[in-house]
């Protein structure tokens, strides 16, 4: 029987292992020789047009890395590694966990806001932690990691975000904002409601036109500015006519277009979102719940492009542990008319019927574009309604539940 100290030098090894052939998979991976901050690891997102010698260079990752042997270990970080002295968690900090080996390894992933909101707070004098038993962390799913793809996404959507709010800084300079979908909470990402991405996609656009509305703003203020530096009248009054006074009404007031934000049904969108992700978590559900609904949409996308087919009737079955929401099972097959059979759907076992033409709604623009998969994409609406809307009543009780509590 090995030593406690060489037991724990070993698992330590493992789990820093695990960590760098992990993040290498998305990132270049910076190691550190002292442990500074809580970071392992410093990680860059690989953008070759960045370096750290540019006005606004990229933002590193910072990645804490622990290997948890069992439900009787626990895990502590110094508060400090993990937020600011307000309390505001830090955008770029990830802890890494991992546990069990070979066919029994587990892996987690934390963010600053996820270790805020899930471990437990401990003083001692002026120093603070924050711990985790190891019984809750490897009884919950909520941040395990089914899909290495969709870890490494959210610590790339992270990175994104902490450059996007660092660039805030230079507003005063410009007030160009370089706008991306991926501007958006981690939560607000994940495939959780009706339809997957809805919340960010109709953000990106209600940004999109409030960005119009302020280049014809800054083209007016542009053109104010150059009159008031000009010498010549001729000169000012030309300017005026050719930029500023198409945006002047007959009651000499000025008016920009205003089409973005006017109602507030991408704030109920949000909020149901958030209470969804919320209950699930309160569950213990939600890192299988998404790793179920993203199953299902690999799954039926690459078995109706393995079919090859843009018309017909398919059959989709969906099997999984109706408890824990894992081990999802897909299957698609071609079927003949099937139009008159209903639907089969109990937890841990859905099945339905799809019209292809129903989902591919095809059109000219498609016909001269071949690529199925592109074409599902854009009608995954059609594909996921149906199998989520059922695996909701099965999770929540009721398609309203979670929203309403």
């Amino acid at each position: 029987m090995s030593a406690p100290w060489l037991k724990s030098m070993e698992n330590g090894a493992l789990g820093e292992a695990h960590a760098r052939a992990f993040l290498m998979e998305r990132f270049w991976v910076l190691e550190r020789s002292v442990d500074v901050e809580g970071a392992d690891y410093l990680i860059q997102r690989r953008l070759t047009g960045k370096n750290f010698l540019d006005r606004e260079p990229p933002r590193l990752g910072v990645v804490q890395v622990k290997f948890i042997q069992n439900e009787a270990t626990s895990i502590t970080l110094p508060k400090t590694y993990v937020c600011d002295a307000r309390g505001n968690a830090y955008t770029e900090f990830f802890l890494l966990i991992f546990s069990g080996r070979e066919d029994r390894q587990k892996s987690f992933l934390f963010s600053a806001q996820d270790i805020m909101r899930d471990f437990t707070e401990k003083s001692d004098g002026a120093k603070s932690t924050l711990t985790v038993s190891g019984a809750h962390l490897l009884r919950s799913t909520n941040q395990a990691i089914f899909s290495k793809s969709t870890a490494l996404d959210r610590i790339e959507l992270a990175l994104i975000n902490a450059n996007f709010m660092a660039n805030r800084l230079f507003l005063s300079e410009s007030s160009y904002v370089e706008l991306n979908p991926d501007q958006i909470d981690p939560d607000l990402a994940l495939p959780v409601g009706g339809w997957y991405g809805s919340v960010r996609r109709s953000f990106y656009e209600e940004k999109q036109k409030l960005q119009r509305t302020l280049f014809e703003m800054e083209e007016v203020l542009d053109a104010m500015n150059q009159i008031l530096r000009l010498t010549d009248p001729v000169d000012a009054y030309g300017l005026y006519k050719s930029v500023i006074s198409q945006y002047v009404g007959r009651d000499r007031c000025m008016s920009f277009s205003a089409d973005f934000f006017r109602d507030s049904e991408i704030v109920d969108e949000a909020k149901a979102h958030r209470a969804r992700v919320a209950r699930l978590r309160e569950l213990n559900l939600l890192g299988s719940y998404v790793h179920l609904v993203q199953a299902y949409r690999g799954g039926v996308i690459d078995n109706v492009v393995a079919l090859g087919k843009r018309e017909g009737w398919i059959r989709i079955e969906v099997s999984y542990d109706a408890t824990t929401l894992m081990r999802p099972m897909i299957t698609v097959n071609e079927v003949p008319d099937s139009s008159r059979i209903p639907p089969y759907a109990i937890p841990g076992h859905q099945v339905y019927f799809v019209k292809l033409e129903n989902v591919f709604e095809i059109s000219r623009r498609e016909i001269y574009q071949p690529d199925i998969a592109k074409a599902l994409q854009r009608r995954l609406y059609t594909l996921e309604t149906r199998f989520q809307s059922d695996l909701d009543v099965f999770v929540f009780g009721s398609l309203d539940d979670a929203e309403a509590r």
